[in-house]
């Protein structure tokens, strides 16, 4: 099942979500390939890959080794291809804008070639060149928060049938964040995942410790949330 996750703004919490997604998953038992398509290239350091490493898909295709030689497999089922930030920047301006992230992953034959269960992206926000890669998707989680700036601009989001809104970081002592879930519940209830990952600090400690919290801290709120996230994947897929 190929899944894209972005944010519907910058610092929503995006990749610590596909982080965790994507770690929960695999202590499922579900075979998975986590693929960063952001040029900031930090996914890696939620799975201990060091950030001055050149591997990475955008420099495999830029230099023409190809992206399989540029997984890291961090579990026994649980494979994390970075983007390639530092390689991209070993090489020539010229070459460097070769890569066409779009055009690459919008290949469904590819992608179907993995034979893992679940490939899922962390795609950035605001990049349109994108788009057919997440209508294409058997899933694409859209990531927002609960408070006004997300309330705005999801207002001007063009919701596709297939995309889910799962609300991070929910304050449940907020009662703004209440107020706009009801709202959101009337406007777009069709598309909202039906569950809330909450708002927790443990995320950020495990972040430091190079580690999803699912693993590091599998007893916070937030990772139970998204525990339960992994388990409606997996109806959305069919299994359960």
């Amino acid at each position: 099942m190929q899944v894209t996750v972005c944010g519907l703004r910058g610092g929503v919490g995006t990749t610590s979500i596909v982080a965790m997604l994507a770690d929960a998953l695999s202590l499922m038992g579900e075979s998975v390939l986590l693929i960063d398509l952001n040029p900031s290239d930090l996914l890696r350091l939620h799975f201990n890959i060091p950030y001055a490493d050149i591997n990475g898909w955008a420099f495999g295709e830029a230099e023409g080794s190809g992206w399989q030689q540029h997984t890291y497999q961090v579990k026994d089922n649980l494979y994390v291809l970075p983007y390639g930030r530092h390689g991209l920047a070993t090489l020539t301006a010229d070459i460097a804008m070769t890569v066409n992230g779009a055009a690459l992953w919008s290949n469904q034959h590819l992608l179907a070639a993995t034979g893992y269960a679940w490939v899922i992206f962390d795609v950035p926000s605001n990049t349109p060149h994108y788009a057919s890669l997440c209508e294409s998707s058997d899933l694409n989680v859209l990531v927002a928060q609960a408070d006004m700036a997300s309330h705005i601009l999801l207002g001007q989001y063009p919701l596709a049938e297939k995309t889910k809104v799962l609300v991070n970081q929910l304050n449940v002592q907020q009662r703004l964040s209440d107020a706009v879930l009801l709202d959101w519940n009337i406007r777009y209830g069709t598309h909202l995942v039906p569950l809330s990952v909450r708002q927790d600090l443990h995320i950020q400690d495990a972040f430091a410790h190079k580690m999803p919290a699912t693993t590091y801290f599998p007893n916070a709120s937030a990772a139970c949330d998204v525990i339960s996230l992994a388990t409606w994947c997996l109806v959305q897929r069919g299994v359960l």
